[in-house]
């Protein structure tokens, strides 16, 4: 097991990030579960906040290393970079995405990253 980065041990700020996100402002609302979700991969630790807003599946805020992942999609994942820069495929499509810029995945696909400097932070939504 790797060891825990501070995104991991410290749950984030909500006022905070609205703050620093003005123009997410309306959808970050709630509050944030008492433990992260941690995904271990050899190279390594991604971690992601579920921000508790009563829906079906509740959005995240998440952190990113350097790296290359993949991650299965259940619902349609809209995902937009906070920090940072990362290239996102889905299928045979490719797109980078930096600050503010929106990634969109379909249901029942593979989301593949490549975050060749980090981490990058980003939020998602789950619809």
């Amino acid at each position: 097991m790797n060891t825990p980065v501070p995104f991991q041990t410290t749950k984030p700020d909500i006022s905070a990030l609205r703050a620093r996100y003005p123009s997410l402002a309306e959808l970050l609302h709630g509050k944030f579960a008492d433990k992260p979700n941690v995904y271990e991969f050899p190279q390594g630790t991604v971690v992601s906040w579920e921000l508790l807003q009563g829906k079906p599946k509740n959005p995240t805020y998440g952190r990113v290393p350097p790296g290359k992942y993949e991650f299965p999609t259940s619902h349609t994942e809209e995902v937009t970079v906070l920090e940072g820069d990362l290239e996102a495929r889905i299928g045979d499509a490719t797109c980078r995405a930096g600050p503010l810029q929106k990634i969109t995945a379909p249901p029942n696909t593979i989301l593949r990253l490549d975050v060749k400097e980090g981490p990058v932070h980003y939020f998602c939504e789950y619809r």
